[in-house]
């Protein structure tokens, strides 16, 4: 929430290239840095796979697992793109991100077309306000589907 109201800032002040270069430091200094703290494994910090507990002797442990002989591979990234689980995963994710970004561009063209300010424009559809104008003739003008 409070990272695309300056991103908008620095769109409208410095410039675009100016906030893209602005979000790549932001993301190097802060994020990379918190890549370095992750445990690739569960095992490492004494938990097993899902946060479940070490089995007691006395409990046979359940298996969820579907298909054994394919949760037993160990994958690699050029072994995984040779399946087709894979792909369909990359294009579910693809497809999803496509849509989410398509909205959001006809989103800023329709806060823009309703006068709205720009530092609101970034924060989303719940969270907006009119624009208060210099020119009252402006503020009554109705919107017209279509344009003009």
């Amino acid at each position: 929430m409070t990272l695309l109201p300056w991103v908008q800032h620095m769109i409208e002040q410095p410039g675009w290239r100016t906030a893209c270069t602005a979000m790549g430091i932001l993301i190097l200094v802060v994020l990379a840095p918190i890549n370095l703290l992750l445990h690739k494994r569960p095992e490492d910090i004494g938990l097993r796979p899902d946060g479940d507990a070490a089995p007691s002797a006395s409990t046979k442990p359940v298996s969820y697992v579907v298909d054994h002989d394919w949760a037993g591979i160990d994958w690699t990234l050029r072994r995984a793109v040779r399946t087709a689980r894979f792909w369909w995963i990359s294009l579910g994710y693809f497809g999803g991100l496509y849509i989410w970004y398509a909205v959001q561009v006809h989103q800023t063209k329709f806060s823009a077309r309703h006068r709205l300010q720009p530092e609101r424009r970034g924060l989303g559809p719940g969270r907006r306000q009119p624009a208060r104008h210099s020119r009252p003739d402006l503020a009554r003008t109705p919107f017209r589907p279509g344009g003009a």
